[in-house]
This record gives structure tokens, C-alpha cells and sequence, in this order.
């Protein structure tokens, strides 16, 4: 339950209208699932338990609660890539446009489409480099090697890529470790500052 409540909460923050997250079978008000999104968001249940006396009248968790709850959150998480990404820091929302676009580009190439793949691929990695975002840049240019080297047989840009790719992977690789190494100084102090306290009392 708490994760469909976390769910309704960020799509209603980000202004997307409860029938687009629900889908056009539920533009019946009267639908179980539509009823069910609607007392989470209005904060009507709080619990599975309520939920289920609330849709079914019963606080029995049953099979067919289960599979009500299980598809409003896949709805939930596919309306996802459509909530209001604007941020006021820009970087922020270029990073996470950088995915929406990442995820375009794969279903492109699963299904065919790769000169589409591919020129979503290029720009990703142009931003990825720019803002330094290295994940980014390391996936989308193993893809675009991958592609130009076994697909398109183009050594100039293969080589380009598996350049990028090699010096980006280091590159994410010194900055997750400087990252670990900043976690683990605050959980060590948190740590031993709770060990502390308790030695205190």
C-alpha cells in the first residue's frame, strides 16, 4: 500500500490528471480500479485491509484484491514517463528527459526502427557529455559502438565510441568510488555517534 500511495502522490504533485493515469477503461467513475486510485489519493484508505473493505466490503485480502492492486500499480508506474518533468534546475530535468529518451531509444531498436535508435542515441551522448552525465554516456556509447561495429561495419565511428565508452567508464568508476567513499564516512558517523549516545544512557 505504500507504494501505490507514494505512486498516486507523485503523479498528483505533477499535475497529471487521474484519468490519463488510469487509462480509458477507467474513464467509468463507477470502476473498481478508478475507485481504488481515488481513495488513496483523497487519503479515504490507508492500509490493504481498508482498501479491500473498501472496494469489495470485506478486509479479507483476497486474489481478486490482489490482481486490482497489482494492475493500478502498473498503471501507476507506466504513466510515469508522462508526468511534468520541468524542474526549476535545468540540469535536472535534462537528466531525466536524457532517460525518457534512453527508453524511446531502446523500443526503437527492439523493434527495428535504428537509424531513429541511433540518432536518439547520438544526442543523449552530445547531453550526457555536456552535463556530465556519466551513466549516461558510458550505456549510450557501448550501444552506439555496438551498433557502428557489428551492424554498420563503421570503423571511424566505432572507434569514436569505443573511446568515449573506455574513458567514460573510468571516469563513472572514480566517481562512484569517490561517491562510496562519502557514504561511508557519513554512515561511520552516524554510526559512532549513535554508539555514542547509547554508551551515554
Amino acid at each position: 500500500m505504500e507504494e501505490l500511495q507514494e505512486l498516486t502522490y507523485i503523479l498528483t504533485k505533477y499535475k497529471t490528471r487521474s484519468i490519463e493515469i488510469i487509462g480509458d477503461e477507467s474513464r467509468q467513475y463507477d470502476s473498481k480500479i478508478y475507485k481504488l486510485y481515488e481513495a488513496i489519493q483523497k487519503g479515504e484508505v490507508h492500509t490493504d485491509e481498508e482498501a479491500a473493505l473498501f472496494i469489495y466490503g470485506e478486509k479479507v485480502i483476497s486474489s481478486k484484491y490482489r490482481n486490482l492492486k497489482h494492475e493500478l500499480k502498473r498503471r501507476l508506474l507506466n504513466t510515469v514517463f508522462f508526468t511534468d518533468i520541468n524542474s526549476k534546475k535545468k540540469r535536472e530535468a535534462i537528466y531525466f528527459e536524457c532517460w525518457k529518451e534512453w527508453a524511446a531509444c531502446q523500443i526503437l531498436s527492439q523493434r527495428s526502427a535504428v537509424k531513429n535508435a541511433i540518432r536518439i542515441a547520438e544526442n543523449i551522448v552530445q547531453k550526457s557529455i555536456k552535463y556530465e552525465f556519466y551513466d549516461l554516456t558510458v550505456i549510450t556509447s557501448q550501444y552506439l559502438k555496438k551498433i557502428y561495429g557489428s551492424r554498420y561495419l563503421d570503423k571511424k565511428k566505432f572507434d569514436h565510441y569505443t573511446k568515449l565508452y573506455e574513458y567514460y567508464k573510468k571516469q563513472e568508476y572514480y566517481y562512484n568510488l569517490s561517491l562510496h567513499y562519502k557514504m561511508q564516512l557519513i554512515v561511520d558517523y552516524r554510526v559512532d555517534s549513535v554508539n555514542t549516545n547509547l554508551k551515554i544512557i
